[in-house]
């Protein structure tokens, strides 16, 4: 057994102690060192003589401190011997023993002598007599935090307590937040004395209503700011819980907490806490325990920025259960086997000091990865050991020992072992998304509550906002609302103080966050080119009939889903775009995305294929996986027929092109596969391009892949002069109405691309001519047209589908 020998008392309640008085035992810095012991380390200390048990934070001694300096009742060095260090079957590495014989010599604060029984708190400790023995009981880790303590002073008035009011119970918390008490402890507050009669903390009552959460006595408490401090005139008062109740938050409330908190993730929330409030209900009853096989715990996934870790630390702590965060990068360490040592400690101290608890595991795929259990190092130990905990928690054989929820965090679920997540095991995975503008608008409601706004107009501004930010994850909207407010902190600073009128108030307004978004991008969109193009429907011209029928096919399933699903059908699953070049079909499909006002995503086949084999597959996948990531989007292929020829075209030993056309076929079958009952669901609409349909697979081609076909002809008389008139919108021209007639005439086979090449060819040479000329004029155009070639001299038409 560890004796600790005290030499000198610090007398921590005198007036010039500037500190906050607690009990705590300074030791031997090198023998804390040898130990691993850290400062504030929480240890359990018995005195035989008096016969009473404490609790004390472990200090640093140094006689260089300000606290022994030039005292001569301080020794210089604080000596210790121990005998061999005992290693028992379950230590991993050289850790203290109790058990170990050995003494070692102390100096203890007077608040924790008062506590031991050692003097009276009007004693004079000049008069103790050195050494005095202690022993060492236990390490404390995973302290639970006080939800109620009720304290005992007969200095107290019976019509009148020391704490009166709100303010003075919040300076009281403040002077003593976090600090480490026990029954019968005595803690000083405005030159009183006050004992501590009870304490409570956080637990599940096992009785037979399990279903509500009560507080229940513990022996060694941190104190909070949710603490409730309550004090008592008689000495051996027991505690009334209708103050308590009010405090306690029961599973609706928890969820209400939580949602408050985070925003468009509502139905996760429910059911992740529906599942760890039946853990708990099984945990905490025996009964519940003997013969059910339970799941240890989820996993949370998704893109970095959804809000996985806030999550899940919100679940924790407002659950009420005690709980502790891993950081997994954090678990490797240098000496070996200290890592698998940290593992092991967590589980077997949550598992023995409670009956109930959580363990957060952040980025988990770091210690799970799937070459981890083949690898011979840090890894495959460190994952072996998580395994072997996993598998060993929650067993029903146990009933001495508490039970483990087990929360897993990860934005690369395709790295971690399979293993992890089958049954029995972290066998629920919840994938966090946020894709909708009215989860949006739930983030952006809570974020922005203490940025300032005209009431009346707050909801229209955040409505608006959470409709145009399509791809944004939390961590975004969040960087959005920081700019802002950053604005508006920049034009309060800007104004100039005027003593004799009242400040104008500031609020923030739509401009606000349309200027702040011109600098954001959603962060998980840059891989391809991803944006919400300018160009309107308006800003084409020619092709007014093509227009009216994508609006009914494609905007309106997107704006307004409930009308095809009352007749049952769904729209359409891709569209092919097919026509000679330039007529604007690239064009075209830039509009829809921005007439929709979703997310578009420009995918050239050049992008996709590749020289090394199996790439092209993997970057097919990996663009359906961003697509349906970034829904709701517009995902424009083009020159799809460099992507999907005809099978059987290709003369390469790989088959590559082959290979190629499967997984785009095995990706958009996957992709449309119907998710829904009740109607359709329109979240990423394929649009492909190209002018060579005729090389296109069929099979890409049949109804429910790209199964509607739009061909754009080259414009005729009437469309050609829709084009240039829609040009002379922008260009300075003088020209008339027979001349127009005639460089109509005179441009024949052009396509768009060439009447607008012709048009900037007539501006350059108007510039060229003179820098001082104001329009364009028909000789320029005269001349631009002797440069400018029909690209459609020779087109035929071809018409494959038909």
């Amino acid at each position: 057994m560890t004796i600790f020998n005290i030499v000198s008392v610090l007398n921590d309640l005198h007036p010039e102690y500037t500190r906050t008085a607690k009990p705590c035992v300074w030791c031997p810095r090198s023998w804390c060192l040898k130990f691993n012991l850290h400062p504030n380390t929480v240890i359990s200390l018995i005195s035989e003589s008096k016969g009473t048990k404490c609790f004390a934070s472990i200090k640093l001694y140094s006689k260089y401190s300000e606290l022994f300096r030039d005292k001569k009742e301080f020794p210089e060095k604080l000596e210790f011997n121990l005998s061999t260090v005992k290693i028992g079957n379950n230590n991993i590495f050289n850790s203290f023993n109790p058990d170990d014989d050995g003494e070692i010599q102390v100096v203890i604060s007077k608040s924790l002598a008062i506590n031991l029984g050692i003097c009276e708190i009007s004693n004079n400790i000049i008069n103790l007599e050195f050494p005095i023995q202690l022993k060492f009981g236990e390490l404390i880790k995973n302290i639970p935090v006080a939800t109620r303590i009720i304290l005992y002073s007969n200095l107290l008035k019976s019509e009148n307590s020391i704490i009166n009011n709100d303010l003075e119970e919040s300076i009281f918390k403040r002077i003593h937040l976090g600090k480490i008490v026990s029954p019968n402890d005595w803690i000083q507050y405005n030159g009183y004395y006050l004992k501590i009669i009870q304490i409570f903390s956080n637990n599940i009552s096992p009785s037979s209503n399990i279903s509500t959460k009560e507080f229940i006595e513990s022996n060694v408490v941190r104190i909070s700011e949710d603490t409730i401090i309550e004090f008592s005139n008689h000495q051996n008062e027991k505690s009334n819980n209708s103050l308590i109740d009010q405090k306690f938050q029961n599973k609706s409330q928890w969820m209400d907490k939580v949602k408050e908190k985070i925003g468009g993730l509502n139905e996760i929330i429910s059911e992740i806490i529906e599942q760890i409030h039946l853990f708990t209900i099984t945990a905490m009853n025996n009964k519940y325990r003997k013969g059910i096989k339970k799941s240890k715990g989820i996993i949370l996934t998704g893109k970095p920025g959804t809000g996985k870790t806030t999550l899940a630390l919100f679940l924790a702590e407002f659950s009420g259960l005690p709980f502790t965060v891993i950081n997994c990068p954090d678990i490797f360490k240098t000496d070996e086997g200290e890592g698998e040592n940290e593992l092991c400690l967590i589980f077997e101290s949550m598992m023995n000091h409670y009956q109930a608890s959580i363990i957060i595991f952040d980025e988990i795929d770091i210690i799970s990865d799937k070459i981890a259990s083949v690898r011979t190092g840090v890894e495959s130990k460190l994952y072996s050991v998580l395994i072997k905990f996993i598998d060993s928690i929650n067993d029903n054989n146990l009933q001495d020992k508490g039970q483990i929820f087990i929360i897993g965090l990860t934005n690369r679920l395709h790295a971690i072992n399979n293993n992890l997540y089958r049954s029995g095991r972290l066998d629920k995975i919840y994938e966090l998304n946020i894709k909708k503008p009215e989860q949006r608008l739930q983030v952006l409601k809570i974020m922005t509550k203490k940025i300032p706004f005209i009431t009346e107009e707050k909801d229209l501004i955040l409505k608006k906002i959470s409709q145009i930010t399509h791809g944004f994850v939390a961590t975004d909207l969040q960087n959005l609302c920081t700019k802002v407010a950053m604005e508006l902190i920049q034009k309060i600073s800007n104004e100039k103080v005027d003593e004799n009128r009242e400040p104008i108030p500031i609020f923030a307004t739509l401009n606000h966050f349309e200027n702040a978004l011109k600098g954001i991008k959603p962060s998980n969109l840059n891989e391809y080119q991803t944006k919400i193009s300018d160009i309107k429907f308006s800003d084409i011209f020619g092709i007014d009939n093509i227009i009216e029928d994508l609006k009914l096919t494609i905007i309106e399933p997107f704006n307004n889903p409930q009308e095809f699903s009352q007749f049952g059908i769904s729209p359409p699953k891709g569209i092919l775009i097919y026509g000679p070049p330039g007529v604007g079909k690239t064009m075209l499909c830039c509009a829809i995305a921005a007439e929709i006002g979703i997310n578009f995503m420009l995918v050239e086949s050049s992008q996709i294929v590749s020289k090394i084999v199996g790439e092209s597959e993997n970057n097919i996948a990996r663009i359906f996986a961003q697509a349906k990531e970034s829904s709701p989007c517009v995902l424009f292929i083009d020159q799809i027929d460099v992507l999907a020829p005809v099978r059987g075209s290709s003369m390469t030993s790989e088959n590559t092109g082959e290979r190629i056309v499967t997984s785009l076929l095995v990706e958009m079958d996957g992709f449309f596969t119907p998710k829904h009952r009740n109607g359709p669901e329109v979240d990423v609409l394929v649009i492909a391009a190209t002018n060579r349909p005729e090389i296109i697979d069929t099979a890409l081609l049949r109804p429910g892949r790209l199964d509607q076909h739009i061909y754009i002809p080259p414009p005729n008389l009437k469309q050609r002069k829709k084009i240039l008139i829609g040009k002379f919108q922008t260009i300075p021209t003088s020209l008339s109405e027979d001349q127009i007639d005639t460089l109509l005439n005179d441009t024949e086979d052009f396509s768009g691309a060439d009447l607008d090449n012709l048009c900037r060819e007539a501006a350059l040479t108007s510039i060229r001519e003179s820098i001082n000329n104001k329009v364009v004029t028909f000789n320029h155009f005269i001349k631009a047209k002797s440069v400018c070639e029909a690209s459609l001299l020779n087109y035929k038409p071809i018409h494959p589908f038909k």
